[in-house]
């Protein structure tokens, strides 16, 4: 009868820590979910700000380019 008691308080014991551990990976999914959702954004706002730096790059050449041809300009009006 003792043998049987102490095997049903095992198993008890035993359903205890199965309920923590599923509580505990339950927890570390939604952790999981959020640091996904996370690295998404930061994917997407990285691509967005290559994009714009790309964009600046090209604006600032073309500045560039286009002052120099002014430049030009004025000295070819000089000679």
């Amino acid at each position: 009868s003792e043998s049987v008691l102490t095997k049903l308080q095992e198993v008890k014991d035993v359903h205890e820590k199965l309920k923590t551990k599923e509580a505990e990976l339950q927890k570390i999914e939604k952790e999981l979910a959020s640091l996904k959702i996370t690295a998404e954004k930061y994917r997407q706002l990285k691509q967005q700000w290559e994009m714009k730096s790309e964009e600046s790059e090209l604006l600032q050449t073309k500045l560039q380019q286009s002052a120099y041809h002014k430049q030009q300009e004025e000295l070819d009006i000089l000679k």
